[in-house]
């Protein structure tokens, strides 16, 4: 099991006991964690692991390749400021963003890079790979579809400026991109070959959390305290569960509880972690 922690330092831990395997250090954080509240800033690029190497951003300004049996440094690659995009990999190329909006496709073995996009505004979301096609969304705010072997832009959905941006990372199923939003309180289902929208559902709360598609059935969380499924086709509401209080909160923002995380769906059950310290497994057919 690989993670990262807020010290900048990328973790390898025995699945079975839970024993240190290795750990790395990704050099000083570009900003000092500082306590919550009121602090929201933190270490949130999750490792993607291939063909015996492990891809993460730091807290820093680099991107690291590590060895994924002996945690040695394969390559790293200076990057304009942190990054809190998870990477993806296809196709022996990793795909990320950085802060300050620009995103890179980087040969996985060399880290030499192919291509980059500036997506105008820090970038949240980690990249989801279609087809050919990237889709990333940025705090321009903007949904993009790029051609993944060349970076060059295919269409981009915007949301609507000055206070939307897009936190949610995509999900791609039978030719819809799936994505939610941050402030514009909606999730959007997007032709994913023309950008053009098919449906929305108003939610109570922002939808941050990243949607899971399983069985014609798309599901997402938001920060009302809500957990919703949705009909892929529609976008129509199947059911939606309700969390607990959250367990911490800020000012100016005070959340009710709700769902970030990204839910996973296995052998019709859905698992999610939640604001209120809780992780749920609920009946797809709820």
């Amino acid at each position: 099991m690989y993670f990262t922690s807020d010290e900048n330092r990328l973790y390898a831990v025995d699945a079975q006991s839970g024993k240190e395997i290795w750990r790395f250090e990704m050099g000083k954080p570009y900003l000092a964690r500082l306590p919550i509240p009121p602090s929201w800033d933190y270490q949130q690029s999750s490792p993607a692991v291939a063909d015996g190497t492990v891809y993460v951003g730091s807290a820093g300004s680099n991107f690291f390749a590590v060895d994924a049996e002996t945690g040695k440094e394969k390559w790293r690659v200076s990057v304009l400021m942190y990054v809190r995009s998870s990477p993806a990999v296809v196709d022996g190329v990793v795909y990320f963003g950085d802060w300050l909006g620009l995103f890179y496709a980087l040969d996985a073995q060399t880290g030499k890079e192919k291509w980059s996009f500036n997506t105008m505004g820090a970038v949240v979301p980690s990249p989801a790979i279609a087809d050919g096609v990237v889709y990333i969304g940025s705090k321009y705010p903007c949904l993009y579809a790029l051609d993944a072997q060349t970076g060059e832009e295919k269409w981009c959905f915007a949301y609507p400026g000055g206070a939307a941006w897009v936190e949610s990372s995509a999900a791609v199923a039978d030719g819809v991109v799936y994505v939610g939003s941050s402030d514009w309180l909606r999730v959007n289902a997007v032709d994913a070959a023309t950008g053009e929208l098919k449906w929305f559902f108003v939610t109570q709360g922002d939808p941050w959390s990243t949607p899971a598609v399983s069985e014609g059935v798309v599901y997402i969380g938001a920060t009302s305290g809500l957990f919703y499924a949705l009909d892929a086709a529609t976008g129509k509401e199947n059911w939606k569960v309700r969390t607990g209080k959250a367990l911490v909160t800020a000012h100016p923002i005070v959340f009710d509880g709700g769902v970030v995380s990204s839910p996973v769906v296995v052998d019709g059950v859905v698992y999610f972690g939640a604001l209120d310290g809780n992780l749920y497994a609920v009946s797809t057919a709820s």
